[in-house]
């Protein structure tokens, strides 16, 4: 038997021939998830803490958080509360200019 004849406008190459360059970056990264309701969440009471970063009632922004966390009532299943008060709190803690205790931020529904 011979060798295999290559299809119409293919060849072979010898494997010195091919030059490869280096990679480029493609800003995707490996680790990269798709964004859910916790990141929204997350992203919806950065914002509420930014609209209170002139406003010293503290009653009236932890209503507004509890309105917030109504809205995400649904997603119960699929967010793990405490894991978003953690960077929450971090960042109301440098944006907000009252404080609140940590027995003043909801952990669950």
């Amino acid at each position: 038997m011979g060798l295999a004849k290559p299809e119409t406008g293919t060849s072979l190459y010898d494997p010195e021939v091919f030059i490869f360059n280096a990679a480029s970056p493609d800003d995707i990264s490996g680790q990269t998830l798709p964004k859910g309701p916790s990141d929204d969440l997350l992203e919806e009471a950065k914002m509420l803490v930014d609209a209170f970063r002139d406003n010293d009632n503290k009653t009236e922004f932890i209503a507004l958080f509890k309105l917030l966390l109504n809205q995400y009532e649904v997603f119960r299943d699929e967010i793990s509360l405490p894991t978003v008060i953690r960077p929450l709190r971090e960042f109301a803690d440098s944006h907000l200019p009252f404080r609140l205790q940590e027995t003043e931020w909801p952990l669950t529904f």
